[in-house]
């Protein structure tokens, strides 16, 4: 989806949205943006194929009759308009990385001198898939450095083909310099919003890594076992090359302590 919006953030004009998704808080993140008109937020089931999404929006299309919706595009693969300086450059292509937005008003008190640490991404891939170094990696930037470290992530997530996920992280009490919201973000959304109160991120391969680079909030990124070996699947190496980009850094799913601290430690000179 932000990849659509900063296409759109190109042009002059201004925009009506249809939104096809499960997450409200998009929607409530693009009423908030300048160049955004109206929101028609229209949501789907976890099980329905993108197939069957473009088909009823299509009937929705039909039925309200809303003038205002031009061109519904289904954006795949082979349509991204935007392209990264390690792949050919095709005429008229142009390379979107950032956007200006505003993120709807929220709640979230940060402390100062914070770290926004999200370990797991567990909505496409489960706990086992990722750095199993992360329990090692939250003990010692809680007790070995002086930043307040603000963990984020799912308590649960029911994923349609690999089952229910659980945080695999079990924080107990209150721990000086950890700021502990896991099952606490009802959206992404929350998750931006603490982000940018942040001075730094920390995370694995996920939308977050994404967030990073279209806010320019650096991020040390943890890949998962499967973007640190994506084999010949073009879609994992299009994913992998556009999150390695400024101001990411990136780390492989099977690095050692002494990296993951070295590479900290030249990254966190940078913030």
């Amino acid at each position: 989806m932000f990849v659509s919006y900063a296409n759109m953030c190109q042009l002059d004009n201004r925009f009506n949205v249809l939104l096809n998704g499960q997450d409200k808080y998009i929607a409530k993140f693009l009423e908030y943006q300048d160049n955004i008109e109206e929101v028609i937020f229209v949501p789907y089931e976890n099980k329905k194929t993108l197939e069957e999404m473009a088909i009823e929006t299509d009937n929705i299309n039909e039925t309200n009759n809303k003038k205002w919706i031009k061109e519904l595009t289904n954006i795949s693969l082979d349509k991204f308009v935007l392209t990264h300086p390690n792949f050919e450059q095709k005429k008229n292509r142009q390379i979107i990385r950032k956007f200006p937005y505003k993120l709807p008003e929220n709640n979230w008190k940060i402390k100062p001198h914070s770290l926004l640490f999200n370990p797991y991404s567990i909505q496409s891939l489960t706990a086992s898939n990722h750095c199993p170094l992360m329990p090692e990696i939250l003990n010692w930037l809680v007790h070995g450095t002086d930043w307040n470290i603000v963990l984020i992530g799912q308590e649960t997530y029911n994923h349609v083909m690999l089952g229910e996920t659980k945080f695999p992280l079990q924080i107990s009490g209150d721990t000086t310099g950890l700021q502990n919201l896991v099952g606490k973000t009802e959206s992404m959304m929350d998750v931006f919003n603490i982000a940018d109160q942040c001075d730094g991120i920390i995370t694995t391969s996920n939308c977050l890594s994404l967030w990073s680079i279209i806010s320019n909030n650096p991020a040390v990124v943890v890949l998962n076992d499967v973007l640190t070996h994506p084999t010949e699947r073009i879609a994992l190496n299009f994913f992998k090359e556009w999150i390695n980009h400024h101001p990411n850094t990136l780390l492989d799913c099977d690095c050692t302590p002494d990296q993951f601290m070295e590479t900290f430690k030249k990254w966190e000179k940078t913030l």
